[in-house]
Parts: C-alpha cells; sequence; structure tokens
C-alpha cells in the first residue's frame, strides 16, 4: 500500500505542476485546427470534383477510379513507416513533411499534362492521408 500511495502522490504532484494555457492561446490553437480542417475539406472537394473531368480530359474515362485506388493502396502501404518516422522526429517535423508532400502533390496535379502523372500526384499527395 505505502508504494501505490508513493505513486499515486507522486503523480497528483505531477498533474499539479501542469500549467494551463492562457486563453488567447487556446483560441489560436482551436482556430489553427479549424482553418487545417477547412482547408483540407475545400481541397479534397475540390479534387473529388475535378478527378474525373481530368481523367476524361486525357481521355482516359475507364482509368478514372485508377489513381485514388493506387494513392489508396499506398496510403495503406506508409501509414506505419509514417508514424514511426513521427514518433522518431516529432510531431511538428512530422506534420513539416506531410506539408511539403501534400504541396508537391498539389503542384503536380495542377501542371500535369498527361494521365500517369496525374495518377502520380494522387500517389505522392501524401498530406491528404485521412488517418493522419
Amino acid at each position: 500500500p505505502d508504494l501505490v500511495e508513493s505513486l499515486l502522490d507522486l503523480r497528483f504532484h505531477q498533474v499539479s505542476q501542469f500549467t494551463p494555457c492562457s486563453v488567447p492561446s487556446l483560441v489560436l490553437h482551436f482556430n489553427s485546427m479549424w482553418f487545417l480542417y477547412f482547408t483540407y475539406a475545400w481541397i479534397s472537394s475540390i479534387d473529388g470534383s475535378l478527378s474525373t473531368y481530368v481523367a476524361s480530359s486525357f481521355q482516359q474515362h475507364s482509368l478514372s477510379g485508377l489513381p485514388t485506388a493506387i494513392a489508396d493502396a499506398f496510403s495503406a502501404a506508409v501509414f506505419l513507416p509514417v508514424a514511426k518516422m513521427m514518433d522518431t522526429w516529432g510531431r511538428a517535423e512530422g506534420f513539416l513533411v506531410m506539408s511539403i508532400c501534400a504541396t508537391v502533390g498539389l503542384v503536380l496535379m495542377a501542371s500535369c499534362n498527361s494521365f500517369p502523372v496525374y495518377c502520380a500526384a494522387n500517389v505522392s499527395d501524401l498530406g491528404n492521408i485521412h488517418e493522419l
């Protein structure tokens, strides 16, 4: 019983040392999360609406579901390595790397001139992994 009580006292002391964030800091954090969610939803909506247009403009109607399938398979394959990378490097660094991947993917999508490049852009758009 003494060991349990001492561990509980230690844990209580650690929790009581916690300093809560200020109200402006919390407002900034919640606004940033809302902005990120809004941006992701906006990009997903545009990407979903225009993907069939891209496939038809390259005259690849029968392959319209292929980029999404390839990107989903690739996302499933890299989920654990990315999680390990974020665990090792840190969340901020992982967020930076994923933001760079998303930016590269969006630039590739905007500048693609063939259907294979569009497929590669969907795969390199790792910032849109839903599970992360």
